[in-house]
């Protein structure tokens, strides 16, 4: 029953501590299960809920313009209203 929030917990205690070491790291929740247990040999007994990129930071001459961009570019958030909500539910975080 916790095991998702624990998993968000520790995923966010790796990012912090890649971050402090010069690593980038990218968690990953949108990935095929099933292939990624069978190429890195898990069981399929086993449940994968993300997935951490981690590395350190390349020579980014060979990126594409567009992916530059994403790299080096300003990021678009959403509005605060859109995202949060304070002492009761809202609607308009629904998609």
């Amino acid at each position: 029953m916790f095991a998702p929030f624990e998993a968000g917990m520790a995923t966010m205690a790796y990012q912090a501590q890649a971050v402090s070491e010069g690593l980038y790291i990218h968690p990953i929740a949108g990935f095929n299960a099933d292939a990624v247990k069978e190429a890195l040999k898990i069981p399929a007994s086993e449940t994968l809920l993300t997935l951490l990129i981690i590395g350190y930071p390349g020579d980014d001459s060979n990126l594409k313009e567009h992916h530059l961009k994403s790299e080096h570019g300003a990021r678009v958030r959403l509005p605060l209203e859109k995202v949060y909500a304070k002492d009761r539910w809202n609607d308009r975080l629904l998609p």
